[in-house]
């Protein structure tokens, strides 16, 4: 019985472990820039709840010119930029 515990732990963790690495790898694809990757174009950030609630490192992003829509992470904040933000809701 003890083995068989040990087992159904050590897979159990392999499992997680494979999850945190393909959430960092996944994390390191996504681009940073704020121009479409499809015309190069600048892109318009898209606030969704769930998305700024359980990553708050990526945010989507969408391009009024072609219509691409998808994730990028956010950029880093520069001391000059204002946090100030008012929202039309």
């Amino acid at each position: 019985m003890e083995i068989s515990l040990a087992a159904v732990l050590v897979l159990g963790g392999l499992v997680i472990l494979r999850w945190v690495i393909i959430g960092l790898g996944s994390l390191l694809v996504l681009h940073s820039a704020r121009v479409c990757p499809a015309c190069f174009e600048q892109t318009v950030a898209v606030r969704r709840k769930i998305l700024t609630v359980l990553v708050r490192i990526a945010e989507w992003r969408w391009c009024p010119q072609c219509g691409w829509e998808g994730p990028s992470r956010k950029p880093e904040r520069s001391p000059w930029t204002s946090r100030s933000v008012k929202s039309q809701a």
